[in-house]
């Protein structure tokens, strides 16, 4: 298997295990033989088990991230309202589960250096992301204007992180609730209807 290939084919065993086993109940040794491969190949594309950890964590939120970015580049002008539906779709994927459950073990490791700086990095794109697209749909009038970008964000974030402790405690049924709660968040976002002439005091 070529090095690339190797890489991700270990990436997807680390999830996978590291998310139903937690870091400590999950060998290097285990996740090398779930990958087909010698313990010292691993090694050789991750220098620690820490360093796998984290690459396993970010490569499951670049795959999340990037499917709301592909919603956000196909909603016009409005892409944060693109999100809710895009967060139905990510609920009905069978990976997101794993993803969840890594952030949800990834935070009770903020003090491991490379987790720490894995997370603040997941996060400050995530965020930045999120900001952009509610710009974006406040200045062609489907937020109200009123509203901070940051604070929207802060709420979206609320609904991942319930996700994740659902997830975690409820297991993967409990994740279509997000789309709704997300639905609801920007339904409370847009800006009063403009009263028609007949309306108009």
């Amino acid at each position: 298997m070529a090095g690339p290939a190797r890489r991700a084919s270990i990436l997807a065993v680390a999830r996978r295990l590291f998310a139903h086993q937690g870091y400590h109940g999950t060998s290097t040794s285990e996740i090398a033989r779930g990958a087909g491969c010698a313990e010292v190949i691993l090694y050789r594309h991750f220098r620690s088990k820490q360093a796998l950890f984290a690459a396993a964590l970010a490569d499951g939120a670049h795959v999340i991230k990037g499917r709301l970015e592909e919603a956000i580049a196909l909603g016009g002008d409005d892409p944060f309202g693109a999100l809710a539906p895009a967060y139905a779709r990510l609920a009905e994927d069978p990976a997101v589960p794993e993803v969840l459950r890594m952030r949800s073990l990834a935070v009770t490791m903020v003090d491991e250096p490379e987790v720490r700086a894995t997370l603040e990095e997941l996060s400050g794109g995530f965020r930045a992301t999120l900001a952009d697209a509610v710009r974006a749909s406040q200045a062609n009038g489907h937020i109200s204007a009123d509203v901070a970008p940051e604070d929207v964000v802060a709420l979206f974030a609320g609904i991942g992180f319930l996700a994740a402790f659902d997830c975690a405690v409820y297991g993967p049924a409990a994740l279509p609730r997000l789309a709704p709660a997300a639905e609801t968040l920007v339904g409370l976002l847009r800006p009063p209807p403009t009263p028609t002439a007949r309306e108009a005091p």
